[in-house]
């Protein structure tokens, strides 16, 4: 049979244990917390970067246009000056199909034929 001095032992171990698991969780459900907040900070710190990245694309791209326009618009300033040449008038009319005065086109027939 046992003894009283058993009993209240095993009464003793029985109600610590709840306080030891609670005195274990806590600090875990705290360091959880934190590493909950941290992550959410960090996101909200580097929201602006992600942003600034997307929108610094958008530039670039927007850029690249911009230099292929500014070169097409070159292109075609420097054809606009050779229009305006006797030279330029003459062949831009040979190639809409005008001919001089006295002037015929010539036309030879395909090649699919036999020598």
């Amino acid at each position: 049979m046992p003894t009283r001095e058993c009993v209240s032992s095993n009464l003793v171990q029985k109600n610590t244990s709840p306080q030891v698991k609670a005195g274990k969780l806590l600090p875990a459900l705290m360091l959880l917390l934190f590493c909950v907040l941290c992550t959410w900070l960090g996101l909200m710190a580097s929201a602006p970067y992600s942003s600034a990245k997307q929108w610094h694309e958008a530039n670039e791209k927007l850029y690249q246009q911009l230099q292929t326009l500014r070169l097409q618009n070159q292109r075609r300033e420097l054809e606009l000056q050779a229009l305006q040449t006797p030279a330029g008038i003459e062949r831009a009319a040979r190639e809409l199909g005008y001919l001089r005065p006295n002037e015929y086109t010539l036309r030879l027939p395909s090649n699919s034929g036999a020598p």
